[in-house]
């Protein structure tokens, strides 16, 4: 039987070693004491415990059981902290003002990042330690994605912290940031237009045409399509080139000619989307190299890493 010591998690959880790092990103951050924070993909506790030392109410997430466990025991006198072993993206959501800190596992980024913002009652603020890559595609650096004119409306994404490989154990093999996604207040894009508005840039984003002008004057007819791209200096730029404020501009001359028919001939496009790429998940699941937690106490942490891990 295996033991405890000997439970593995996936590769792409790469643990924070430091607490003083983890307590300067948080005094830097708009966390405040009293509020409800989540931890998603909580590990070994440092970061729960850093927010609990803050005078934060946290919701630890942990998808293992044998951290989960390990978490119970370590908070098991600390009431303003909640264990909850669950998946990430099967967490329910709280209906009330919560804020997210975590370091979430890197292969899970695009799904958590979609979850939050996505939800109900998406957070205040987030800060989320990620990869950069998978920022730079949230933040459409260097060239706009999808993601990045999907979530502009609603979210300020900026990146507040670039960590060195060996602020983790086990040190990753890409560089990571610290992502911040702060809710807007209000939304760039009125409740009323936001389904026509994600339609329409995925529509322009997965149509065939190299450019916006040729996919809207497949939309809307070569000479209302022309004279909206021309509009904007945009007849040959391909989506990619267009800069977030950009989409809003061409969002709104669109719909304003256009209106209710701009709705229904862009009709579903993000809802088949999501569709494909759930289908695409499920045939292509990441397989990780497995790897050992770091213990929670931290001068035993510091003998499993000089033993590269073997204690």
């Amino acid at each position: 039987m295996q033991r405890p010591s000997e439970r593995f998690i996936g590769h792409s959880q790469n643990f924070l070693r430091s607490g003083a790092l983890v307590d300067r990103l948080i005094d830097s951050s708009s966390i405040r004491s009293g509020e409800l924070v989540l931890d998603l993909g909580a590990g070994t506790g440092l970061i729960s415990r850093r927010l609990a030392s803050h005078g934060c109410r946290v919701v630890a997430v942990e998808k293992d059981p044998f951290l989960a466990t390990r978490l119970r025991r370590q908070f098991a006198s600390l009431y303003s902290v909640q264990v909850r072993q669950c998946d990430i993206l099967d967490l329910d959501l709280p209906r009330k003002k919560y804020k997210v800190f975590s370091n979430i596992p890197f292969h899970s980024t695009a799904e958590i990042v979609n979850r939050l913002t996505g939800a109900v009652c998406p957070p205040d603020d987030t800060h989320l330690v990620v990869q950069l890559e998978a920022a730079e595609r949230v933040l459409g650096q260097p060239r706009t994605t999808l993601a990045s004119v999907l979530l502009y409306p609603w979210f300020e994404a900026s990146t507040v912290h670039r960590f060195r490989r060996s602020d983790f154990v086990p040190s990753p093999h890409v560089e990571a940031v610290m992502l911040r996604l702060r809710k807007r207040g209000p939304p760039l894009i009125e409740s009323a237009r936001a389904q026509r508005f994600r339609d329409f840039v995925v529509a322009l984003f997965t149509a065939p045409s190299p450019s916006v002008g040729d996919t809207l004057s497949r939309m809307v007819g070569s000479r209302r399509g022309l004279r909206l791209a021309r509009a904007l200096d945009l007849a040959d730029a391909p989506p990619t080139h267009v800069a977030l404020p950009r989409w809003l501009d061409l969002f709104d001359l669109t719909d304003s000619l256009l209106g209710e028919e701009l709705g229904w001939r862009v009709a579903h496009a993000e809802r088949r989307l999501r569709s494909l790429q759930h289908k695409l998940r499920k045939c292509h699941r990441t397989r990780s190299r497995p790897v050992r937690p770091p213990p929670a106490d931290e001068p035993v942490a510091l003998q499993w890493r000089e033993a590269g891990g073997r204690v």
